[in-house]
């Protein structure tokens, strides 16, 4: 079935002699990435012997200006970068006319062990599992009606969907004394 003609034809549209090469080479570019990074700042690396995770996500507002989410447990303050316990997941946030809905990702979760809560016009998403610890405060805007929020947990996937409370378009005349 994979003849040396085979692998000729594939290698025209798939230049990578061994792909795992080139992620080795990308692994080590990204390192000195790092590194520079951290150098230039004159920051440290604490507790670099955990697992850490940093990204972000990049997406349109409901004004259309670019609102741009940090997520992971790299964290870092005046004269340090060190890596937290608690890992802040990927979330979504897209907001419609008449309710919210985030999406937030917490692979290898068990529904159990999620824990939502608002207080004060924060939801605030807390995962205490065995080997992953989620952590994470979305601000809410201050139409919300916090008894009608639904949540659904499938595939590692949280969906959150909050109801804005609706805003009168009644006419109402006031009398002046």
């Amino acid at each position: 079935m994979f003849d040396d003609d085979w692998f000729k034809r594939r290698k025209k549209h798939f230049p990578y002699d061994n792909i795992f090469d080139e992620l080795e080479k990308m692994e080590r570019i990204m390192w000195r990435i790092l590194e520079n990074f951290f150098s230039e700042r004159n920051l440290e690396f604490k507790n670099l012997n955990k697992p850490f995770v940093y990204g972000f996500s990049i997406s349109i507002g409901p004004n259309g200006q670019p609102v741009i989410r940090e997520f992971g447990n790299i964290k870092s303050n005046l004269n340090q970068t060190f890596i937290k316990e608690e890992i802040e997941p990927l979330i979504d946030v897209i907001e419609e006319e008449e309710s919210i809905k985030i999406y937030v990702e917490l692979p290898g979760v068990k529904k159990e062990n999620i824990k939502l809560r608002v207080k004060s016009n924060k939801l605030i998403i807390s995962v205490l599992n065995e080997d992953k610890k989620y952590h994470k405060e979305i601000n809410l805007p201050p139409n919300i009606e916090v008894k009608n929020i639904k949540a659904t947990y499938r595939n590692g996937v949280l969906e959150i969907i909050i109801k804005k409370k609706k805003q009168s378009t009644k006419r109402t005349n006031i009398k002046i004394n």
